[in-house]
Formats: C-alpha cells, sequence, structure tokens
C-alpha cells in the first residue's frame, strides 16, 4: 500500500512541475497529452505492483497480423 502511495505522490509532483509551464506557454493540446500519458502509466504501475494481471501487448499484434502474415504466405508460395 507504501508503494501505492508513493506513486501517486510521484505522479503529482511530476504533474505539479510539468503541466503549469505547458498551460502558460499555451502548449493545451501538449499538457493534456502528458496528463492522459501520466495518468495512464500510473494506473498501470499501480496495477503491476498489485499484481494484477495485464495483457501483453505482443499477444494483440500477433492476433493481427497472422492472418495477414498467412495470406502474404499463400500469395508467394502458393
Amino acid at each position: 500500500m507504501l508503494i501505492v502511495v508513493c506513486l501517486i505522490l510521484f505522479a503529482a509532483i511530476l504533474a505539479l512541475v510539468e503541466v503549469p509551464p505547458l498551460w502558460r506557454r499555451k502548449l493545451k493540446k501538449e499538457a493534456w497529452v502528458f496528463s492522459i500519458f501520466l495518468l495512464g502509466g500510473t494506473f498501470l504501475s499501480i496495477a503491476q505492483t498489485m499484481h494484477a494481471v495485464l495483457p501483453n501487448p505482443l499477444l494483440w499484434i500477433n492476433y493481427v497480423y497472422t492472418p495477414i502474415s498467412n495470406i502474404v504466405f499463400n500469395q508467394l508460395l502458393g
């Protein structure tokens, strides 16, 4: 639990340091993208520290590209 609190505290400090200069320089889109990535990374870090089962991105990539690979190989070899 202490690790989760430390992660949230670190993310909050990082946001307080990085976001205000972006807003002052009128870089609002960059501030939003930074905040979204920081929030997503924080949630993934918390899930990993709590030993949650996280999906492997390689499985999704393999699922998408296997049919394409089969079509290409069938066209080349057939």
